[in-house]
C-alpha cells in the first residue's frame, strides 16, 4: 500500500479524457470516511465542491455521509 498506483491511474484516465475532450467535468462522491478516497483525488487536483452530501447513501441499515470532488478541463486563454 501507499505506492502511489490509483494516484496515477487516476491521474492518467483524467488526462487522456482531457486530451481527447471526452467530457468536460469528472465528478467523484466519495464517503465521508473513505479519508484515503478523498486525499487521492485531491492529489489529482480534484475541487471540493460539497463538504456535506447529508445522508446520501444507505449502507447496512446507516445513512451515510458524502462528499462532492469535481475536476474541470482548464482551458488555455
Amino acid at each position: 500500500m501507499g505506492k502511489g498506483i490509483i494516484t496515477d491511474v487516476l491521474r492518467t484516465v483524467c488526462n487522456i479524457n482531457f486530451q481527447y475532450a471526452i467530457l468536460k467535468r469528472i465528478t467523484a462522491t466519495i464517503l465521508i470516511h473513505k479519508v484515503t478516497s478523498q486525499k487521492v483525488l485531491e492529489k489529482c487536483n480534484f475541487v471540493l465542491y460539497a463538504s456535506s452530501l447529508r445522508n446520501y447513501v444507505q449502507k447496512d441499515g446507516r445513512l451515510i455521509d458524502a462528499k462532492l470532488y469535481a475536476l474541470t478541463k482548464q482551458y488555455e486563454r
